[in-house]
């Protein structure tokens, strides 16, 4: 009788859990997409050239589908900005599409997305997302490349309209 208790409890655990929908990426990208997106930022990168991680913070305005404005206030003052071109072409805003995503759960959600485009996997062997619970905020985002480089994002006042 005992055990099949256990196992009746352990279907209707089975049960719930596989009606509940995994978190998708793209559920993450709705949440955090407004026709406009703005948000400061500070930055941490690291280069196995340089003994010191090199820090700076900015702003970043994003106009979907295809604008977006990243300005490095400090510690030298930068702007660079892509309006649907490139000097090579067309710019396209990556999608979840782009990327092979695995998802691990703990106090925030963490995606890690590995490029599939030749042109992000030229730029990053992959990036790691933290995503708030509840909100699906993405706070943070480290972008590593093959060569043992990598750089962090933190994202803070983040205001959407």
């Amino acid at each position: 009788m005992r055990k099949r208790w256990v196992i009746g409890l352990l279907l209707l655990v089975g049960a719930v859990a596989s009606a509940q929908e995994p978190l998708t990426l793209e559920q993450v990208l709705a949440a955090n997409s407004a026709p406009t997106v703005k948000a400061t930022w500070h930055q941490v990168r690291h280069t196995e050239l340089l003994t010191e991680n090199l820090e700076s913070d900015g702003v970043l305005y994003l106009e979907q589908p295809d604008k977006l404005r990243w300005e490095t206030l400090s510690p030298v003052h930068q702007l660079s900005v892509f309006s649907g071109e490139s000097p090579k072409g067309r710019f396209r805003m990556p999608t979840e599409k782009d990327f092979r995503v695995s998802l691990l759960e703990g106090e925030e959600y963490t995606f890690i997305l590995t490029p599939l485009r030749r042109d992000l996997k030229q730029l990053f062997s992959s990036v790691t997302l933290k995503v708030q619970r509840g909100s699906l905020q993405i706070q943070s985002a480290l972008l590593s490349s093959v060569d043992g480089d990598w750089t962090f994002i933190e994202f803070r006042d983040i205001v959407k309209e």
